[in-house]
């Protein structure tokens, strides 16, 4: 998400909900199974925390529902960001999609809803399946391998350095997103936290 997006999030109501809500666990498939919310022309990350448009019914239904029983949900995006359609099938979303703990719904002044959420682990989405008012999404986590090296380190401070000399130059850039960047402590989280930030295409967010 635009690097406006990130600033202040912990001002609002809510941000502290997701904090304790766990991680699906796995399935004797190793898949994990969690109400489904689609997002259009948005891609969250792992580790961050974005505003979630909640722009249909059964988004709405499935982020409250898991709300209240204090689980994750699954997201993706469609590929289409001007995909617009109440009926969807797998092939209209990326198949990367996110598992995110959800905040509280928020009632914005122009009468629409959103929610806070907090990006936990990619998932690579198997099925959808109807589950009354929402959909119910099947998904296997992606996992995340990145070698520790010397080399990787003296990579990350440069990039440090060149989002701090950026954010010099752009006074958009909150002091909040500065501070997580410099004091981000693996390769992985510095990636997606620099990438949060950017004007990218979905394809390039993917």
């Amino acid at each position: 998400m635009p690097v406006e997006g990130l600033i202040r999030l912990t001002t609002l109501p809510g941000f502290q909900d997701f904090h304790h809500i766990e991680d699906a666990l796995p399935d004797p498939e190793g898949d994990i199974v969690r109400p489904f919310v689609p997002l259009r022309g948005q891609v969250i990350f792992p580790g961050i925390v974005s505003p979630i448009p909640l722009e249909r019914p059964m988004a709405a239904a499935a982020l409250s529902t898991a709300a209240q029983l204090r689980q994750t949900v699954i997201a993706a995006t469609f590929r289409d960001p001007d995909f617009d359609a109440d009926s969807f099938a797998l092939e209209d979303l990326y198949n990367t999609g996110i598992e995110i703990a959800p905040g509280r719904i928020l009632n914005m002044p122009d009468g629409t809803q959103t929610a806070l959420g907090q990006g936990r682990r990619r998932v690579s989405i198997v099925a959808l399946e109807q589950n009354g008012g929402f959909l119910m999404a099947r998904a296997r986590v992606v996992e995340d391998v990145v070698p520790r090296s010397r080399k990787l380190k003296a990579t990350m401070q440069v990039v440090s350095g060149l989002f701090k000399r950026m954010a010099d130059m752009n006074e958009n850039i909150s002091d909040e997103v500065l501070f997580y960047i410099l004091n981000a402590d693996t390769p992985a989280y510095l990636a997606e936290l620099v990438a949060s930030t950017l004007t990218l295409t979905l394809d390039e967010r993917q």
